[in-house]
């Protein structure tokens, strides 16, 4: 398992996780059993620095579980508010949820998703990442915020509207505000 300090040392982060993939390696070519290309913090960094998922820098590459609890912590790090676990309000298709100092509304409409993040202060999101308790995660980057209040709309009729609303009512989704 990699632990890492609250100042995140980039270069020993990746060199125990390139260690500990070696050793991985080392075990699967003991069992002949065929490689996988290996995944490392560089790719993790890439995925939450660029408001991407996990999933679109992973290229195809099978990732062991410790790298997705390492993306995780690294997510946490990075997070100007994050909550692992729900807070959760909920009134009809609306969905309240506190995040760190910030509070996450979720309003359905018939045409529209709107997700609303508030109060903004002198940290400024640029992304939301949402994943839970199976691994579907959704990362979306966030516009300016317009008087102190970040908004987001979606078509209600689009993929992204739908997997957003199902992580928010899921009350083993983790939010992440970078």
């Amino acid at each position: 398992m990699v632990t890492l300090p609250k100042d995140v040392d980039l270069a020993a982060a990746e060199e125990a996780f390139s260690s500990a993939e070696a050793s991985s390696a080392l075990a699967r070519e003991a069992r002949d059993t065929p490689e996988r290309p290996s995944f490392g913090i560089v790719e993790l960094l890439s995925a939450i620095r660029t408001a991407r998922p996990l999933s679109s820098v992973a290229d195809g590459t099978v990732l062991p579980l410790r790298a997705l609890r390492l993306y995780r912590r690294l997510l946490e790090r990075e997070a100007i508010g994050y909550s692992q676990m729900a807070r959760a309000a909920r009134t009809g298709e609306d969905v309240r949820r506190k995040v760190g100092p910030f509070e996450v509304d979720l309003v359905v409409d018939d045409d529209a998703v709107f997700l609303t993040i508030s109060p903004i202060g002198t940290d400024i999101p640029s992304a939301i990442t949402l994943i839970n308790d199976t691994q579907e995660t959704v990362v979306m980057a966030l516009p300016e915020p317009v008087n102190a209040v970040v908004q987001l709309g979606l078509a209600s009729a689009s993929d992204d509207a739908k997997t957003l609303i199902r992580l928010m009512e899921d009350v083993t989704t983790s939010i992440f505000i970078t």
